[in-house]
C-alpha cells in the first residue's frame, strides 16, 4: 500500500466533514472500507505513519457499512498533505480542509478569536456539503 493507493480509496469512498461542539470544531475524514483485509491494511498503513483511526460500523438497507475515521486535526492534516498530489475527485475537498487548517492555526491560542471565526468554519462546511452533492443545501447556520 502507498499514498497513491490510499488517495484512490479516498477519492472513491472517502469524505471530509466538520461538526461543531460547544467548545470547538471537529474535522473528520472517513473512508468506507467494507472488505476487512483492505480496512486492516489501511489502518496499519496509516498507523505506521502516525495517523490513528477509529473503526466504525453502521447498518444500511444492503447490510452493513464499515469505515475508518481519522478524528484528530493533526491526523487529518498529515493525511491530506500525503494524499493531495494523487487526488482527482476529492482535490477540492482537501483544499477546503487546508483552509480550515490555516484558520485553526490562526486561532488555536485565542478562545475569543475561535468564536469570532465560527462563521468562517461554517462557510467551509457549506462548501464541503455542496461538493458532496448531498441534495438540498444546508440551511442551519452555526452563527
Amino acid at each position: 500500500m502507498d499514498w497513491s493507493y490510499v488517495a484512490g480509496l479516498f477519492d472513491g469512498e472517502g469524505s471530509i466533514s466538520f461538526t461543531k461542539t460547544k467548545a470547538t470544531v471537529v474535522l473528520r475524514i472517513n473512508i468506507s472500507a467494507s472488505y476487512e483485509p483492505t480496512r486492516e491494511a489501511l489502518r496499519s498503513f496509516l498507523a505506521s505513519r502516525g495517523i490513528s483511526t477509529g473503526s466504525y460500523t453502521s447498518k444500511n438497507p444492503h447490510g452493513q457499512s464499515h469505515w475508518l475515521s481519522i478524528h484528530t486535526w493533526e491526523g487529518c492534516r498529515k493525511f491530506c498533505h500525503a494524499v493531495y498530489p494523487y487526488l482527482i475527485e476529492k482535490k477540492r475537498h482537501v483544499e477546503i480542509a487546508f483552509r480550515a487548517f490555516q484558520l485553526r492555526t490562526k486561532i488555536a491560542t485565542n478562545d475569543e478569536m475561535f468564536f469570532s471565526h465560527m462563521a468562517e468554519f461554517d462557510a467551509l462546511r457549506h462548501e464541503l456539503h455542496a461538493l458532496a452533492n448531498k441534495g438540498k443545501p444546508l440551511t442551519v447556520k452555526w452563527v
